[in-house]
């Protein structure tokens, strides 16, 4: 038996859906935020080629057969004689069965006999298939265009100047309800971002739900924690709104004061020794941070051991995947299976931890940082697994015990280096769980973004290599 045999012909089909709706969305990223962007010629006309392209790709793939070509050429194919075909040439990518080849034999056969009107008719009937093939792709081409922005048009709800207006409106007396731009910021792979000038010159950031993202948390969540760090001196972004009703800005939100600085990760790159300075400032505030007892930030901790605390967050990872997979992972599978014989047991104690501290999620200003952002994955935990995460981040600007030492000196909680393989093989683990869910939402239409579909054909990739050779190294090879 073939390995191709073993896969259902259904699978295969669903397969084909998946990448007739990334050709979809990319024609839509494309026309919707990157056209407008464009102000040459020459850009313009080559997006509007690439977006026609799209259009058949998608159709191509969508696995679908003509009903009206198939009719049209059934007309032909039963007046076909035997015919041996030239086995250099490949059926034309609108003619995935091949019914071209045998309609170009045919006529090659007719036109040797030298029977004109036979000639006209059969060159009239195969014209006929062609404008039946082009009309019917060109109608389910549109009609899939509107089916699709119908449907994003109900989950992925565009964040206007006047939604804006509104809730400030209704929400935030006192707050100048006069909006003068909304822009879209890059990043953000489980929450949209949005900044907002007003016209008197305040600005907010916005965090907006997905309607079905990598991670099981919601961004206003987040409220009560960044106020009670921001209180206690934490570089946080003051928290101003948390709005759960879907009605003003189309999923749950939080509205946060807009800091100055720029990404640390993107200045680390360009200046070492700024890189080096924000990775120091990272063990420092991640020293401050497991400092604080959880209970008093409002995340729950367990009554048990604090190794049955990891227990029950790994558990929960895995319970998260296992509702939403969509393919079968063997690596996932075997990842999980290692952290569970494999729970540190040398933990000295439970603290709050960030889940995403590395530079990317840090703001500097003038070469301090201004904000450690991005608080979705905050929960009770080892301080070992926010150190090791921050790891391979903050390697390329200094040693990984001068970053350890830095921890130590701020007076950083105890931790154990006994976990450090441990926590290596949860971060890419999680981080690919989270990519994995997001091409499941993406497939089956719970939100068929751009987001989703990248984590799920780029980044599902990067973490599964990253996966693959730390868990190799933690079976010993």
């Amino acid at each position: 038996m073939t390995s191709e045999s073993t896969v259902p012909a259904s699978a295969l089909l669903a397969n084909r859906h998946a990448y007739s709706e990334l050709m979809a969305i990319f024609r839509r990223e494309l026309i919707e935020d990157v056209r407008p962007e464009l102000d040459t010629p020459y850009a313009l006309y080559v997006v509007d080629v690439m977006c026609m392209m799209l259009d058949n790709l998608q159709d191509w793939l969508g696995g679908a057969r003509y009903s009206s070509l198939d009719h049209a050429r059934r007309e032909v194919l039963e007046q076909a004689q035997p015919a041996s075909l030239d086995a250099g040439l490949l059926p034309d990518l609108d003619d995935e069965y091949g019914a071209d080849a045998l309609m170009q034999c045919m006529f090659e056969q007719v036109r040797r006999t030298g029977d004109r009107d036979r000639i006209a008719q059969l060159s009239s009937t195969i014209c006929r298939t062609f404008e039946a093939l082009y009309a019917e792709q060109a109608d389910r081409q549109q009609e899939s265009r509107k089916e699709q922005d119908a449907l994003l048009a109900k989950i992925d709800i565009e964040l206007t100047p006047a939604r804006v207006e509104r809730f400030a409106r209704e929400r935030m007396p006192g707050q100048d309800p006069h909006v003068s731009r909304v822009t879209k910021v890059p990043g953000g792979n489980s929450k949209d971002t949005f900044l907002v000038a007003f016209e008197g010159g305040n600005e907010w950031i916005v965090r907006r739900d997905f309607p079905f993202g990598p991670v099981d948390t919601s961004a206003p969540d987040e409220f009560g924690l960044l106020q009670k760090l921001h209180a206690a001196g934490m570089p946080v972004p003051l928290p101003i709104a948390a709005e759960r009703d879907p009605n003003y800005f189309g999923q749950p939100f939080l509205v946060v004061e807009k800091l100055s600085g720029l990404n640390a990760e993107d200045v680390a790159k360009a200046d070492p020794l700024v890189g080096r300075s924000a990775s120091l400032e990272l063990a420092r505030l991640l020293a401050r941070l497991h400092a604080f007892d959880p209970r008093d930030l409002g995340i729950q901790v367990s009554a048990d051991a604090a190794s049955e605390q990891v227990r029950t967050y790994m558990a929960a990872w895995k319970d998260w995947w296992q509702r939403h997979r969509l393919h079968p992972n063997s690596l996932i599978t075997a990842g999980f299976a290692w952290l569970e014989d494999n729970i540190p047991r040398e933990i000295a104690r439970i603290v709050t931890v960030h889940g995403d501290a590395r530079p990317a999620n840090m703001l500097i200003d003038d070469g301090r940082v201004s904000a450690l952002l991005d608080w979705e994955f905050v929960h009770a935990g080892d301080p070992a697994e926010d150190l090791q995460y921050a790891k391979g981040y903050v390697e390329p600007f200094l040693s990984w015990e001068e970053f350890r030492e830095a921890y130590r000196d701020a007076g950083g909680a105890p931790f154990s280096e006994a976990g450090e393989r441990f926590y290596d093989v949860f971060r890419s683990l999680r981080n690919l769980v989270c990519c994995d869910v997001s091409w499941g939402g993406f497939v089956t239409g719970k939100y068929p973004s751009f987001k989703l579909a990248s984590q799920g054909i780029v980044y599902k990739r990067v973490f599964a290599r990253a996966l693959a050779s730390t868990l190799r190294a933690a079976n010993g090879g």
